[in-house]
């Protein structure tokens, strides 16, 4: 029979080696494949006078399916616990929930 060991990642060293940037996303989009799961997280930003608008894609991450789930549940504990020291998360209106669209075969 097997044991699970539990590491504590706040006792690893972390480093970025490659500097990897640090990003803003205000948009995502989750595209679903046999193989992988795909989040493109972008920015959308106003143009010129006019009020145009530009979607800016910062990055396109690809997983397998098990990571994406655990993701998942990782994202839904975080809400959960910002929502606990902070209070709710309001969401403007229907539209702005994210993600807007799941698509398949990315």
């Amino acid at each position: 029979m097997s044991s699970l060991t539990t590491i504590d990642l706040n006792a690893i060293p972390w480093g970025n080696p490659d500097s990897v940037p640090s990003v803003y996303c205000n948009n995502a989009s989750i595209g679903i494949a046999p193989w992988d799961i795909r989040i493109l997280f972008a920015e959308i930003i106003t143009t010129g006078s006019a009020g145009d608008s530009a979607v800016l894609l910062r990055a396109n991450i690809a997983m397998n399916p098990a990571h994406a789930k655990a993701l998942a549940g990782a994202l839904a504990s975080a809400v959960t616990a910002y929502e606990d020291q902070f209070g709710q998360i309001n969401m403007p209106n229907a539209e702005s929930k994210l993600p807007s669209k799941v698509e398949k075969e990315l």
